[in-house]
Formats: structure tokens, sequence, C-alpha cells
């Protein structure tokens, strides 16, 4: 088709010619023209590419020339990490905080997702544009790291093993790759040795984690060390098993070795979480870069949550951005990255932002920080962390 002027001109032809032959139809015609003069205008506009973007079709006349920080993380093959808020933090914080607005805040701080919700709520975090990328199994009446497989009941070990299955079928179907798992609370005359052979039996993790390699898409189980040093409620966990990283780490181990066999790949992973290790790092000394060194490589979930040291003003599992923060969150991220990568690991892990906020009246601009604090691992050296 032509435009400009010659297309004027043609109109003006077609208009005598038309009028001659088909006098009756002039309304018709009149109307066709209009058409015909507001196409011709619009093949001399420029085109713009339709973009699509967060879910909806905008045009690249209209998009903004600068990526946001989300843009940047989803289109960065360097994006080592990425972020989510945490569903039952946000909670805590007052019964005004809605599972809506804990969406809204996870959008307006350009989180990627909210992590370990319960299911009822994954269809409107997605409706929201939002991942759910890990999520917690059910216990019945009980926390999901009160019982496990440190257990030697028989009825216990089913139990906890349907639970597991239970929500790793729900993972699968709703594309959520991770689920945590737990050693449980100390039993009276189980040791720890005794409460890891028991994990690792054949009727223990290997047969959940086979399980959950098996569907389509898989789940991938995540072992979390938890601290026993916090009593508070929400800060820590005295009885827990697995509060020694090495000791879980060793668990994830001797699971994957038996199943070398079985499984084309590795489905058993750990859960970093910084404040956990750092609150354990003088009962067990174990510090975290010595940590990432020899378990890096197995780390599939970070979790971030202020650590601070005893009588601090801030609580314990707050804000990372305080001052007197005991964890340099850039560097154990920078440390863990460096790892991956000397591994040939290059899938972006999940960071969930797993701490309780203590100011309540700025909660959004406490979630900007965190992840600003985590994201100067960008500022390190590749070499940090090694020793």
């Amino acid at each position: 088709m032509q435009d400009g002027p010659a297309a004027l001109c043609l109109a003006s032809f077609e208009k005598e010619f038309v009028m001659k032959c088909f006098p009756r139809r002039r309304v018709v015609l009149i109307a066709a023209l209009a058409i015909l003069f507001l196409v011709s205008l619009g093949c001399s506009q420029p085109k713009t590419t339709p973009v699509v973007q967060s879910g909806k079709t905008i045009s690249s006349a209209t998009k903004s020339s600068t990526p946001t920080a989300k843009e940047k993380q989803t289109a960065n093959d360097e994006a080592t990490y990425y972020y989510n808020a945490c569903h039952w933090c946000l909670n805590l914080v007052g019964p005004e905080w809605s599972l809506d607005k804990i969406c809204q805040t996870a959008v307006k701080t350009e989180c990627r997702g909210i992590d370990l919700a319960p299911v009822e709520d994954w269809p409107a975090i997605k409706q929201a544009g939002l991942k759910v990328t890990c999520a917690l199994p059910l216990m019945g009446d009980k926390a999901p790291f009160e019982i496990g497989f440190c257990s030697p009941d028989p009825a216990v070990r089913a139990f906890v093993s349907k639970q597991i299955k239970d929500m790793v079928d729900q993972a699968s179907t709703n594309d959520v790759p991770l689920v945590i798992v737990f050693t449980g609370m100390k039993i009276e005359g189980v040791s720890h040795e005794q409460a890891k052979t028991n994990m690792i039996a054949d009727d223990g993790f290997p047969k959940v984690v086979k399980y959950a390699a098996a569907l389509s898409p898989k789940v991938r189980l995540v072992l979390e060390a938890l601290n026993t040093k916090e009593t508070e409620d929400w800060r820590g966990h005295p009885g827990y098993y697995g509060a020694s990283t090495n000791y879980c780490a060793s668990i994830v181990r001797a699971v994957n070795d038996k199943l070398t066999d079985e499984l084309p790949e590795r489905n058993f992973g750990l859960v970093f979480d910084f404040y956990h290790m750092q609150l354990m790092a003088q009962e067990t000394d174990e510090q975290i870069l010595d940590l990432i060194e020899a378990h890096g490589y197995l780390v599939d979930y970070v979790h971030v949550a202020g650590a601070y040291p005893p009588g601090h003003a801030i609580p314990n599992r707050s804000e990372l951005h305080r001052d007197g923060q005991l964890i340099d969150h850039g560097e154990v991220l920078a440390a863990l990255a460096a790892k991956r990568s000397a591994a040939g690991l290059t899938e972006p892990i999940p960071v969930l932002l797993e701490y309780i906020p203590h100011d309540l009246d700025n909660v959004e601009q406490g979630i900007k920080k965190a992840i600003l604090e985590c994201e100067k691992f960008r500022s390190h050296t590749a070499g940090v962390g090694k020793r």
C-alpha cells in the first residue's frame, strides 16, 4: 500500500470511479473512504514492537530505556542471585498485612517471588506476577521442624514420609522447585549419630528424595540447619538435631552417595541460612566462610536475616542493614558465588529475605535495603572467602 500524497490521490480516483458506477451506495462509500484515509495515515507512522513485560504487553515506544532491578535479575546471565520476600515474616508484622499487601510490597520492592506461603495462597501470589520458589511440608499440629526421620518409630517415619510427599506433589503441580526438610527435634535416648543413621536409612530421606526426583517437573529437597542458641519464638529452635551445618551436610552427602546409581543428578541439597549459621558459629566452631568452602557446591537455597551481638538494641532476625550487623552479606554471597562457579554451577540461587521487620513504619524500605546489602557481593573479588 502507498502512503502520503500518493494515497490521497488514489482515494480521490476511487471515489470518482465508484460514485459513477454505484450511485446508490454513496453512504457506504463515504465510510469506506474514511477507513482508507486513516489506514494511509497509519502507514506513515513509525512502527513499534510489542514487548512483553510482567505479564502485560506494552509498546517499545513507551518502555523505559532504563531496566529495573527486577529486569536486570531476569535478563542478566550473571544474575547469580534473585530475591524473594518471606510470607510468614511479613505476616507477623500485624493483622493489616494481608496477602494482598504482602504481594503489593513484594512487587514494589522488585522481589521475584514470595516463599514459605500456604498452598492456598499460591494462586494469588502467581496472579500478582510473582513466583513461589520454596514450600514447607505440613506436620499436623507440629511445626515442620519438630518431627522428622530422626525418629526410629515406624509410625512417625511413615507420617513424615507421607507429609513430605504430599507437599512435593503440590509443589510439582504448581511448578515450585524446592521443598525444605528438617532433621527434627531431639528424642530422649537417640543420639546425634543414631538420628543420622535413622535419617539416611532407605525409608528416610532417600525414599522421599527419589520420589521427588521422579515427578515431572521434579522437585528438589533441601535440608536446613537451625540455631539452638536463641530461645525466643521464631528466632531459635533449642533441641534441634541439625544445629551444625557440617552435620546437615554429612546427611545430604550420605543420601546423595546412596542414590548415585539411581538418580542421574543430585536431588538433595542444603539451605544456607546465614543467620542461623552465624549464631551457631561459636557453639559449633563453624565459620560461615569455612562452611562455604566445604559445602558451597551443595547449596540450592539461601536465607538471610540480621544477626546482632548480645544486648544489642536491635533483636536478632531483624533487618540486615542496621549498625552492629555481624554478617557481611556481600562477602559471604560473593564467596558462595565463587565456590559454585568453580564447581561449574551457573543456575541462579534464590535468596529468601527471611527476617522479621523491626522497623514497622518502614517495612518496604527495609526490604529494599536488604537487597542492596546482598547485592554488595558484586563488589567483592571472585576469590573472597578462600583461606
